[in-house]
């Protein structure tokens, strides 16, 4: 959701490089993203802060964000492993071996989509300057445990079956530690 606080923050600078400020394009009804949409004219003298801030050079480096795309990948292996759980459990209680082995499928994908993910939760700590405290050590520890458990879920499953209770508690502490991990990297986002 955008607020007035956030607005204020950016109508001085000149995202797009175009010389009008962010807010004097949003005001007249232009985008501020867009270096072909401004108003008329010859734009006014441009701020200090304008000039410094235009948009970055095109090149690599501008192409990815400073969240290394994290936020966007990290839900498949959520979805995957808690749908895994979910399929789990239903094919146990429906008697429904099919589930079982969709069960399987989904919880091993979400453990192998990890290896597209837990490179870019670095990439993310390292450019975005997150400091390793508060939320973010949480989020660490909590996402490395995830792995750990998550593998250990497969092995559980390979070793004593899908019906153990052993297999059973471990797949349930690894959806709470999985969600957890979820929660402190969402606060981190949404705060």
């Amino acid at each position: 959701m955008v607020t007035a606080d956030m607005l204020k923050q950016i109508e001085g600078l000149d995202s797009d490089g175009d010389g009008w400020t962010n807010g004097d394009e949003i005001k007249q009804g232009f985008l501020p993203g867009d270096p072909t949409s401004h108003p008329a004219g010859t734009p006014p003298k441009a701020s200090k802060t304008a000039q410094t801030s235009a948009a970055p050079a095109a090149g690599p480096s501008s192409l990815i964000p400073t969240h290394a795309f994290h936020p966007v990948v990290v839900h498949f292996p959520i979805a995957l492993f808690l749908f895994g759980m979910f399929l789990e459990f239903v094919g146990i209680w429906k008697k429904i071996p099919g589930l079982s082995v969709a069960a399987l499928w989904n919880l091993a994908g979400g453990l192998a989509s990890l290896a597209v993910v837990a490179p870019t939760g670095i990439a993310a700590w390292l450019m975005g300057g997150h400091k390793l405290e508060g939320a973010m050590l949480i989020h660490l520890i909590l996402a490395i445990s995830s792995l750990l458990l998550m593998s250990g879920t497969l092995v559980a499953r390979k070793k004593l079956g899908n019906q153990h209770k052993a297999y059973l508690a471990i797949l349930v502490l690894t959806a709470v530690i999985v969600g957890l991990t979820g929660h402190f990297g969402g606060q981190m986002v949404y705060g």
